[in-house]
């Protein structure tokens, strides 16, 4: 069942790239972003409260751990997704974005001490890691490296390069939050704070002129 839900999130998370593609011709990032977890802070906090029959009340270092992972997996990745969704394709978005699984294997190993130090450890197993960056290079430069060199690297691909770092953090991040809270509750209370920070740049944003350009 672990391989099918991780399937599932494949599938679910493909999907994003084509809506968020679509919708950011139409709205602002940061109204995009609100919405977006707004609306699951909702529906995951009434499923926490459903489940474990109340809201769990937090530790202070609790707390500043779901801040953290609201700020880097909520609020900065989604306003980078969408910004860079803008301007390059979802293809393209979504194959740089394949190249996360390596970083937090990485990040993982160095930080954790987990079972990916395991995973480099086995040649064979660690050579993935390199081919899967080296392939998310001739995507970014188009198959062309001396694009890289020269410069030649859209604000597009440097958006959504920064979904990557802020996704290692917030993966690394909820590790070590998965070990005092269950996986429910660091989701839904990292959402809520995140659609808590998107608020304010969302309001700035003119979202009644926003919400008249949406279809």
């Amino acid at each position: 069942m672990v391989y099918v839900k991780l399937l599932l999130t494949a599938f679910f998370w493909g999907g994003t790239f084509i809506a968020g593609r679509h919708v950011s011709q139409h709205l602002d990032p940061f109204t995009i972003a609100f919405l977006r977890f707004a609306t699951a802070s909702v529906l995951l906090l009434t499923l926490a409260y459903r489940r474990e029959g109340r809201l769990p009340q937090l530790t202070g270092g609790q707390c500043v751990l779901v801040a953290l992972l609201g700020a880097t997996g909520v609020f900065a990745y989604n306003v980078l997704f969408f910004k860079g969704l803008h301007l390059i394709e979802a293809g393209r978005a979504s194959l740089i974005v394949a190249t996360s699984p390596a970083f937090i294997a990485v990040a993982s190993a160095l930080f954790l001490h987990d079972g990916s130090s395991k995973l480099l450890a086995h040649p064979l197993r660690a050579a993935g890691i390199p081919l899967s960056i080296l392939g998310a290079i001739v995507v970014i430069s188009r198959g062309d490296l001396r694009q890289i060199l020269s410069g030649g690297v859209g604000l597009g691909e440097l958006f959504i390069l920064g979904c990557v770092l802020n996704w290692v953090i917030y993966s690394v991040l909820g590790k070590v939050a998965m070990r005092s809270l269950s996986p429910l509750t660091a989701v839904a209370y990292s959402s809520a704070f995140g659609a808590l920070a998107l608020a304010v740049p969302a309001a700035m944003e003119n979202p009644i002129k926003n919400f008249s350009n949406a279809s």
